[in-house]
């Protein structure tokens, strides 16, 4: 459920915190009232196509905040595990606009991809308008349809764990494969060292010399 919206420096709208209810919100006004505002705040937030012209006139950026409780939705929850965003029984979804064109995404304060924020947005609001019948056609759609369907949210939890587990152990070997190269390399170093100190043939008196360089250096 959409618990709170947040809209800063959008188009014509300043300063807005809208706080919903349990229940159906309708949301009215007369032509040019700021409705559609409010429609767009939302679809930005779970990552619709962004202009640098809804940026607030004078402003460097635009802000929106959109917090849901997740209030035991399998589904989201399996998905937020899966990218290592979890965070409760809460979603805030965020995005910046900035007046260059440029824009940010975070979902619970991670800064994620456009696509991560989509594929995390389409678990939390259904947007109908035109041609929605069109989101058939997306592949990440078939999944969610094919996973509600067979009720698989358990067990796509469990998968989740486990690819997460996986995940870790992988960057463990890695980071143990990366120090072993740095070992190995350091070795060498030492080796070719050690093979130019003793071409060297340094005597005693000079080794003492240099020695005591050093701890006056």
């Amino acid at each position: 459920m959409l618990d709170q919206l947040s809209v800063k420096n959008l188009v014509v709208v300043e300063d807005l915190n809208i706080e919903f209810l349990h229940g159906m919100t309708v949301v009215t006004g007369e032509t040019g009232a700021g409705k559609s505002i409010l429609v767009q705040a939302l679809n930005l937030a779970i990552g619709g196509r962004s202009d640098a012209a809804l940026v607030r006139h004078g402003k460097s950026k635009a802000e929106i905040i959109a917090t849901f409780s997740l209030d035991g939705n399998q589904s989201i929850q399996s998905v937020l595990e899966g990218l290592d965003l979890e965070d409760g029984n809460e979603c805030i979804l965020r995005r910046v606009l900035g007046s260059d064109g440029k824009s940010r995404s975070y979902v619970n304060g991670s800064n994620v991809t456009l696509s991560t924020l989509r594929d995390v947005g389409c678990h939390l609001i259904d947007m109908h308008g035109q041609n929605e019948h069109q989101l058939l056609l997306r592949n990440h759609q078939h999944r969610i349809i094919l996973d509600d369907f067979a009720d698989t949210h358990n067990l796509c939890k469990e998968v989740n764990t486990i690819v997460h587990g996986y995940r870790l152990v992988t960057q463990e070997v890695d980071d143990l494969k990366n120090s072993n190269e740095l070992l190995s390399a350091q070795k060498d170093l030492l080796n070719h060292q050690l093979e130019e100190l003793i071409q060297c043939q340094l005597d005693q008196d000079e080794l003492d010399s240099i020695e005591n360089n050093y701890k006056i250096s």
